[in-house]
């Protein structure tokens, strides 16, 4: 007889917690690692340690090769539905000039409005209001993240305050 498993809910608070904590391991063993390799770290330096069973940061990683390898394909698909582009080309209609950094540029060809629901033809998901104002939702979540990333380099100002500008208030 299998063993029933024990529930327990967790309030918001207390799993933001263990977000921090993880985070917090993670970063102190990659302190760790910059200040014995000369401040850089790598991803094959990173998992070289992860191997180790007393590691810190061995738990974050599937060790089973047979699921490991399946989540590399699945890696590999979603990398060649990414890689699927058109090219978008911005019609002038009436002589008035187009505002944009370029008339044309190469755009994914396969998009998902909604995460987990697959992907469609950028054409098809564009065409429906709802799955459009979702792309637009993200992309605008986007900026946002683009915005707070380059909070330290003082030469991108001018345009993190033009962008923060034209985007809508939460």
């Amino acid at each position: 007889m299998a063993k029933k498993a024990i529930v327990r809910y967790v309030s918001d608070e207390e799993m933001q917690h263990v977000r921090e904590r993880k985070r917090v391991i993670v970063d102190k063993e990659l302190d760790r690692l910059a200040s014995e390799n000369e401040g850089t770290i790598t991803v094959d330096l990173v998992l070289e340690s992860a191997r180790a069973s007393g590691s810190p940061l061995n738990r974050y990683f599937d060790w089973d090769d047979g699921r490991a390898a399946e989540k590399w394909r699945r890696v590999q698909a979603l990398q060649l539905i990414m890689a699927s582009k058109m090219v978008a080309q911005l019609i002038k209609q009436n002589d008035e000039p187009v505002a944009a950094i370029a008339e044309h540029a190469e755009v994914r060809r396969l998009v998902n409005a909604f995460q987990g629901e697959g992907f469609r033809m950028r054409p098809e998901i564009l065409s429906d209001q709802e799955q459009r104002q979702a792309i637009i939702k993200r992309h605008i979540e986007r900026l946002r993240s683009w915005l707070r990333a380059t909070i330290d380099l003082a030469e991108l100002e001018p345009i993190r305050t033009l962008v923060a500008k034209v985007l809508p208030k939460v």
